[in-house]
């Protein structure tokens, strides 16, 4: 949803889901965010590693955040073109039949 609407996220879920988000050509935004979180295998530690995240950006000041906004620019649209590209699309299915084969031939 954040990547549709344009807007910056952070990935609340298993560990190394980032790096996943990224072998799909997307970008994130190590640039502005400490996501060494994605890293964290434990989920208990990985969840304290992003409240940390959370209260850094809460403290920082409006105008902070809109410069960080303004400079997230290019990562954002970045994303919302990658995720409606043909490209993509195609990626999807690709990876949705390999892995449906992969199930099916199972023994």
């Amino acid at each position: 949803k954040p990547i549709v609407s344009r807007m910056p996220f952070i990935l609340v879920g298993p560990a190394h889901n980032l790096a996943y988000l990224r072998s799909y050509g997307f970008k994130t935004f190590d640039r502005w965010i400490d996501e060494s979180y994605d890293n964290i295998v434990d989920p208990v530690e990985r969840m304290h590693a992003i409240g940390r995240v959370l209260l850094d950006i809460s403290n920082r000041s409006l105008d902070d955040l809109q410069v960080m906004l303004c400079e997230m620019q290019e990562v954002l649209d970045h994303n919302y073109n990658r995720f409606y590209s043909q490209e993509f699309l195609n990626y999807c299915w690709d990876e949705l039949i390999n892995n449906l084969q992969a199930v099916i031939q199972a023994p």
